[in-house]
């Protein structure tokens, strides 16, 4: 499913038995599940492009790939469709889809979804914004509202409330020194604070940090996403 020129290039782990089967990528639960995110974002599948970091399906559920797999499929063919897509950001779709773009990436993908930043590709820098994989989703659908906010992201749209509806609050997302430096200078010169913390679960014996959500006044909120590397 490539696009050439498309603005979202999505970027999974590896086929299944559907994606064999039709000799498409995401056609299968997953598929199903991705479309219906993609739906609620306000994308049209049509116009994106989707491929995955490992060309080659699993022998075996559960069955680990060989050794190299990953980078030797990356550097083969995930490389390649990307400079032919030229796409102006890159969305990687759970953890192996992220080590695959970045291979020193230290964070696991719970900690740095949803924050967009810059890597280099093979020599060329393009956009970045991780989220979770659909699969996990079939799992845990309560994170779907993460996964379609950050698909609004991407394509440049408005991010919405959990319920679905448009939020009227203008998020600002605190990714770069600049807008750290800002976001510093609206607090220090503020009088009321409402703060927020979205988490992976409501464990707090296990739970980790996803992002903090600050404002200072109505309508406005900053977003500071927690992750390493």
């Amino acid at each position: 499913s490539l696009v050439k020129g498309s603005k979202i290039f999505l970027v999974g782990d590896s086929p299944y038995y559907n994606e064999v089967k039709e000799n498409e990528v995401f056609v299968g639960p997953a598929g199903l599940m991705l479309n219906a995110c993609l739906e609620e974002a306000g994308i049209d599948r049509r116009t994106i492009s989707i491929s995955n970091c490992v060309s080659c399906a699993p022998e075996k559920l559960g069955i680990p790939m060989p050794e190299g797999t990953t980078e030797l499929c990356t550097k083969l063919f995930l490389k390649r469709e990307i400079e032919f897509v030229q796409p102006e950001i890159l969305v990687p779709m759970g953890n192996s889809a992220l080590k695959a773009l970045v291979p020193k990436e230290r964070g696991n993908i719970s900690k740095v979804r949803g924050t967009e930043r810059q890597i280099e590709f093979f020599g060329k820098v393009y956009r970045m914004l991780p989220t979770f994989h659909p699969s996990f989703l079939l799992r845990s659908p309560s994170f779907s509202e993460y996964v379609i906010n950050d698909l609004r992201l991407a394509a440049g749209l408005d991010i919405q409330t959990v319920d679905g509806e448009k939020s009227d609050v203008k998020y600002r997302h605190v990714n770069t020194k600049e807008r750290l430096d800002y976001f510093w200078k609206v607090a220090y010169n503020s009088n009321i604070l409402a703060l927020d913390t979205e988490t992976t679960s409501l464990d707090y014996r296990d739970a980790q940090i996803l992002s903090m959500n600050f404002s200072f006044g109505p309508k406005e909120a900053y977003v500071i996403t927690f992750y390493t590397g």
